[in-house]
């Protein structure tokens, strides 16, 4: 499994941790230490995680959501919207 801090991070883009946590039934504080890389979700918050941002289990553990392609960088990531990412992320699954 790859660093699940660094993969939520890139995934939660603009939004709020307290947003995040809410949406799947955590508190901030708990998400935060995800984030921070103290602990890690439990398998049950894993597939809430993938359910909210709507991308595979597997995706999600292994990181595979967040390879892009040598054209892309950090940038024009953080550029883009919300569906023109899912999109960008699920034609690389």
């Amino acid at each position: 499994m790859k660093d699940i801090s660094k993969i939520l991070i890139q995934l939660r883009g603009k939004r709020t941790q307290t947003e995040v946590a809410t949406a799947i039934g955590v508190t901030q504080p708990a998400y935060c230490k995800w984030e921070k890389g103290d602990s890690k979700p439990r398998s049950d918050n894993f597939q809430r995680l993938a359910g909210y941002y709507k991308i595979s289990l597997d995706g999600l553990m292994n990181g595979q959501i967040i390879q892009l392609s040598n054209s892309t960088n950090q940038q024009s990531l953080d550029k883009l919207s919300k569906e023109e990412l899912f999109e960008e992320l699920r034609r690389r699954l």
